[in-house]
């Protein structure tokens, strides 16, 4: 038996960017509507007659050999939003390998950053330009090629608590909740804090502040994302209403992940409007895993959620 796959080309297509393998349904890949994604098909032991696509409307694939220099590389152009999905056949028709395409239109959030300082005088070491560069990394290795996601700045503002949150900053138990309450102090802290963040679903708030802690939580975090709107898991995960107040401290990730791809984690939780994290799995480092050993691959099951 003969073997005939797609696969990603590491130098020209940004690795497995927008691909995967790895979902059970079959491999998948996304393309931006109005831009192309290139794939690599590789065929030993059988013989390709034709490759098309079952809706040339949604998605074309066309050899790309000439355009880019690679032998048996072909080019998918996503026409408009929606599934199609690529055959390769054999001599008799035969359905050799598929490939699952899903075209996304653009989804272009805002994102507004807080640089958040108290009475006392203490004050996040973030600076204006570092946010930016979290911000334009993410897009650029991560939400737009993988999953037609950019984000765009709306603002970074200086904002002053007038109260001691301390140091660190302890929010008690506050971290993979769906909303905070304002009853404990630690939770009318984490409220004065957020204040001037935008409620609305279309806009990402980010309060960056010197370091915290969860004195009674079972886990500690380098940053979170937390909900001011009352709203259970079961609503959140149905309809992902304002998940979009998150908490970063100064030098995240510890030297090990980089600071702006544990922001572009943060972010992946707000556009799945749910605290979804893949479980730890040897050699396999999403962007979404959840013990902080975290990687810059996004999955289906991630774009799905992130621009359905």
């Amino acid at each position: 038996m003969g073997l005939v796959r797609f696969e990603t080309l590491p130098d020209f297509n940004d690795g497995d960017y927008g691909f995967d393998d790895t979902d059970s349904r079959g491999a998948w890949q996304m393309v931006p509507l109005g831009a192309a994604k290139y794939l690599r098909l590789k065929v030993v032991g059988a013989s390709v007659a034709s490759i098309e696509s079952d809706n040339t409307g949604i998605a074309s694939v066309t050899s790309a050999e000439k355009e880019i220099g690679y032998k048996n590389v072909y080019r998918i152009d996503g026409k408009a939003k929606g599934p199609a999905s690529i055959y390769v056949r054999g001599s008799q028709r035969e359905v050799l390998a598929r490939l699952q395409v899903e075209v996304k239109t653009p989804r272009n959030p805002f994102v507004q950053f807080f640089l958040v300082s108290d009475k006392t005088g203490r004050k996040t070491s973030t600076t204006m330009q570092d946010v930016w560069t979290w911000m334009e990394s993410a897009n650029r290795m991560i939400f737009w090629p993988q999953i037609n996601v950019t984000f765009v700045l709306k603002s970074v503002r200086d904002v002053k608590v007038d109260m001691d949150l301390g140091d660190p900053i302890d929010f008690g138990s506050i971290g993979m909740m769906p909303f905070v309450k304002k009853v404990t102090p630690e939770e009318k802290r984490w409220h004065a804090i957020t204040e001037r963040g935008a409620l609305g679903r279309e806009v990402f708030n980010v309060f960056c502040v010197w370091n915290f802690i969860h004195s009674r939580g079972e886990e500690q975090f380098d940053a979170f994302v937390a909900s001011k709107t009352p709203i259970t898991a079961q609503e959140m995960e149905k309809s992902g209403a304002n998940y979009n107040m998150c908490i970063i401290k100064d030098k995240a990730g510890n030297g090990i992940v980089p600071e702006w791809m544990v922001y572009a984690h943060e972010a992946g939780h707000y556009l799945e409007g749910f605290p979804f994290h893949y479980e730890e799995r040897k050699g396999f480092y999403p962007l979404m895993r959840g013990d902080g050993l975290i990687g810059a691959r996004l999955l289906r099951r991630d774009a799905d959620k992130m621009n359905p």
